[in-house]
């Protein structure tokens, strides 16, 4: 093990990643659960965030990870999903509440979900997509 993976081991800890369905967010996700943590996504967006569930996973399972046995409640997922909306500051607790009734406990929180207060996004899904057309140097 080099110094760096000794520095930021997050093996066995549990993390949560708000706006993690796309983006920054995924790419958080992402890692942490490749690097060993048990994520949990949450994101507004039901159905982007059952897509990165599932991508997540598979990156995991990819990069060696084991997915606790079938149908055993005795260890939670590698990797789940929770739909929450952070402007209710209800849903925030309820969130964190479950997340440290099935886990424990919480080691790491990315707090990367925004609020726009009274507009909507102002890039949609799509466009946030970037090529390296879009980055000068």
């Amino acid at each position: 093990m080099s110094v760096i993976d000794d520095l930021f081991d997050v093996r066995d800890q549990v993390a949560l990643v708000t706006g993690g369905a796309s983006g920054l967010g995924y790419a958080f996700a992402e890692v942490l659960a490749v690097a060993g943590a048990n994520v949990v996504i949450a994101d507004w967006d039901g159905d982007a965030l059952k897509d990165a569930v599932a991508a997540v996973a598979d990156a995991a399972v990819a990069a060696g990870r084991q997915l606790p046995g079938s149908g055993s409640t005795a260890s939670p997922p590698l990797v789940n999903g929770q739909t929450v909306d952070v402007s209710d500051p209800r849903a925030v607790r309820a969130l964190v509440d479950g997340i440290v009734e099935r886990h424990g406990r919480i080691d790491i929180v990315f707090a990367n979900a925004g609020v726009a207060r009274g507009r909507p996004p102002m890039l949609d899904r799509k466009s946030t997509r970037l090529n390296s057309s879009h980055i000068t140097i």
